[in-house]
């Protein structure tokens, strides 16, 4: 393949960036409701839009561009990402500073340096941390604050779009499929919000955007034209499915979300899923020790007793906190009255005006395969996602499952934990000796100090995350 040439135009950010990434997957459906899948492509096909602003002579560069590129392959940088320079450098220079290392900073990457209309591509050879060492130098001078880009080679769409504003002033409406491969995958690891062998899903709805939620239920209906009709529910559940938007405001919470899915790969994995409403509501306190929760009526009990889908619930605190737990049974108190019963006590006391709401957590899966961010701004992105429950069965593959101090890191901490556990892991991931008592100076003189030691050190800590 020939080198492809550079498409060195960038969106006007008058209008939003979409980036669309999607995967393939096979759903086999039984008569009873429960789903087989399959991812049919493992890594997502992706697509970049944008506006592009031309006047003058860009716009006559674009259309010269156009004229002997438009079917063939191009590279761009990506306007999603970036990395700014930290120390200004002079051409020739093979090595330079940035500001951060992010995960697409990687050997062999072809990377786009670009400040105002000036465009370079260098091809990585080193990293030492964030100190980056070109396989060829620089030919231009860089001064602190030039973007760095990872670029996009693909394909541009076949019809283009133009709007003439005046003889000299034109906006084109582009689109670049990525040649599939092309751009990296990275495999993340499963966020820090598990329950029972599922990931949960952590972010919460804008709720200044419009929120739907369909239900659905097969039946089969008996009906000849003429008479009387007969129904059948083949399946003994329904399920529920809520199209949501979302709004990442910087650009790691977007990329939280991005991964999130691709760890799904789309419609093919499953999660756990809080619905994020105020769906039951504590008559009192939860008692630090005990595992019941009290409910005012019946209905919960009648509704939800035995129930395939509605097994677990999540606890949303004021303070971000969230509490998970699984339900192993419902009782009637008085008649009036719904006790639940959990698979866990509760780690610490929670008064009613602690707790934000109460959601039903239900296993669920993505209802699409495609993934589009919208970034307004080259920071700020937002999506919409459409989940579909499913019935809560038992886990074929679990992910990560806590131990019980796991557990009471997260729930006494919340995320805050891993920023605890962090500044830990230099302490639980160190080959310490053995504290045993032994004849030497300074044992003496420091034993109550190491006695108190051991217990950070001897202790089964959970996973640290970075």
């Amino acid at each position: 393949m020939e080198d492809p040439e550079l498409f060195a135009f960038g969106p006007n950010w008058r209008e939003s960036v979409t980036v669309e990434s999607e995967f393939k997957t096979d759903i086999a459906t039984s008569r009873s409701g429960r789903e087989q899948r399959a991812a049919v492509r493992n890594e997502p096909r992706m697509e970049v839009t944008f506006t592009v602003g031309v006047r003058r002579d860009r716009l006559r560069a674009f259309q010269r561009l156009l004229a002997r590129f438009q079917s063939h392959v191009v590279m761009m940088g990506d306007p999603t990402r970036k990395v700014d320079l930290e120390i200004a450098v002079t051409a020739p220079t093979q090595t330079i500073t940035v500001v951060d290392e992010p995960r697409w900073l990687v050997v062999g990457a072809k990377l786009l340096l670009e400040y105002e209309d000036r465009r370079e591509i260098l091809t990585v050879q080193s990293i030492n941390f964030q100190q980056i060492t070109f396989t060829t130098p620089a030919t231009q001078t860089w001064p602190a604050g030039t973007a760095i880009r990872p670029t996009l080679l693909g394909m541009l769409s076949a019809s283009i779009s133009a709007k003439n504003i005046t003889d000299e002033l034109a906006e084109q409406k582009i689109t670049l499929s990525v040649l599939p491969g092309y751009e990296p995958v990275f495999l993340t690891d499963t966020g820090f919000m598990v329950h029972d062998g599922r990931e949960v899903f952590p972010f919460i709805e804008n709720w200044g955007e419009e929120v739907s939620t369909k239900f659905d239920w097969a039946r089969d209906t008996v009906d000849f034209g003429y008479g009387r009709t007969d129904y059948f529910a083949p399946t003994s559940f329904g399920t529920m499915t809520r199209q949501s938007s979302y709004i990442g405001v910087t650009a790691d919470q977007a990329q939280r979300m991005s991964d999130f899915f691709n760890r799904m790969k789309g419609q093919r994995g499953e999660f756990y899923w809080p619905t994020g409403i105020s769906d039951l509501v504590p008559m009192a306190s939860l008692v630090e020790g005990t595992n019941t929760m009290r409910i005012a009526g019946r209905e919960t009990y009648d509704s939800f007793h035995g129930d395939t889908v509605y097994r677990c619930i999540a606890i949303r605190l004021f303070d971000g906190r969230m509490i998970y737990r699984t339900v192993t049974g419902m009782t009637l108190s008085g008649g009036n009255i719904t006790i639940i019963q959990f698979d866990k006590p509760w780690l610490f006391g929670m008064t009613t005006r602690e707790i934000s709401c109460v959601s039903w957590m239900v296993a669920a899966r993505f209802a699409s395969d495609q993934f589009t961010g919208e970034w307004v701004t080259s920071e700020v992105m937002q999506t919409q996602m459409s989940i579909r429950s499913l019935e809560d069965l038992t886990v074929e593959n679990p992910t990560v499952i806590y131990d019980g101090a796991a557990d009471w890191v997260f729930e006494n901490w919340g995320e805050a934990g891993i920023n605890i556990m962090d500044r830990l892991d230099w302490i639980v991931n160190t080959l310490y000796p053995a504290i045993f008592f032994i004849p030497e100076a300074w044992v003496h003189r420091g034993e109550a100090d190491v006695d108190r030691f051991d217990v950070i050190v001897n202790v089964r800590w959970p996973q640290v995350f970075d």
